[in-house]
């Protein structure tokens, strides 16, 4: 295993055991990923995280008891990279615009598992990398945008939104003016 490479957490959070199952077979064969917990619903999720940090990873599926996936994605505050993995293909659009890192498809390939985690790994890696003081880098529409911080003209909460505009653009981000 290679040093440099800091271990990811990781949480399964889906109601079907076998795809519970399938999900933690491909993460113990993925070097540098742990998983912190599987979970049968969101309740189950959300007390785990009132005793505990919120992992790098969340693996979700969409259709589940009581709450939705996507209903949690967009009321949630986690700092998770979300990747969906379900069975329907017609939820994708939405689970994009809640800013979803991937959106797998059952049943899920190995290699395609290892490159929506590749894709989260450089994503993180990218935001552990800047530096705060010149510039940051914020996700709107699937693209990682670097804004210099003497650019902005000013930026407007939308609730759970932020509009930034810049001396050339316009970037809405969903997150919070508090995040």
């Amino acid at each position: 295993m290679n040093n440099n490479i800091p271990t990811l957490s990781c949480a399964i959070i889906d109601d079907e055991p076998t795809a519970r199952y399938g999900i933690a077979s491909y993460i113990n064969r993925t070097p540098c990923i742990n998983c912190v917990g599987e979970f049968h619903d969101i309740p189950s999720f959300e007390a785990y995280l009132k005793t505990n940090k919120a992992p790098d990873i969340v693996f979700m599926d969409i259709c589940m008891p009581e709450i939705s996936g996507l209903d949690f994605i967009s009321n949630c505050t986690i700092d998770s990279a979300i990747i969906i993995i379900t069975a329907y293909e017609q939820y994708a659009l939405k689970g994009y615009e809640l800013n979803i890192s991937d959106y797998l498809l059952k049943p899920v390939s190995y290699i395609r598992f290892q490159k929506a985690i590749d894709k989260v790994r450089q994503y993180l890696d990218f935001k552990r990398n800047a530096t705060v003081e010149d510039y940051i880098f914020v996700r709107s529409d699937r693209i990682i945008h670097r804004i210099d911080l003497r650019d902005i003209v000013y930026i407007e909460s939308l609730e759970n939104y932020v509009r930034i505009m810049t001396v050339s653009d316009c970037i809405i981000v969903r997150t919070t003016l508090k995040d």
